[in-house]
């Protein structure tokens, strides 16, 4: 994971800019974050996670915002990597926390690495 604390004046089409010496950014729309707007339009490959923080109090179990998922991982063509700007950062909950679901898997007895190869995962929706 890099970090790059204090980071000042970035907008939309910087972070693109900035994302893009990392590889080609995902523009695939999400299905439920607005993608991101300035003067000049939508900005392909940003999206924009935005909440009150009562508002998150309120709703957090209901829309399950707590909830164990893997960002993309329906995907075909799954990215390897996410950036994340932070510009508001509330004092409780927003943990992000990284799994290689590699190493996780090698963990594993081979009895049930055995069970895991013969299934499929879908979304749930």
């Amino acid at each position: 994971m890099l970090v790059f604390r204090d980071q000042q004046g970035l907008d939309a089409r910087s972070y693109i800019r900035f994302a893009s010496h990392f590889g080609d950014p995902e523009t695939v729309p999400h299905p439920s974050l607005p993608a991101c707007q300035d003067e000049e339009g939508e900005v392909p490959g940003v999206k924009v996670l935005e909440s009150d923080a009562d508002e998150y109090r309120q709703h957090a179990m209901e829309w399950n915002l707590d909830s164990w998922h893997t960002d993309g991982a329906p995907r075909a063509n799954r990215h390897w990597r996410s950036l994340l700007q932070a510009i508001d950062v509330p004092d409780f909950g927003r943990d992000t926390m990284f799994a290689d679901m590699v190493t996780a898997f090698e963990c594993l007895s081979e009895p049930m690495q055995k069970f895991l190869e013969g299934l499929t995962c879908c979304p749930l929706r």
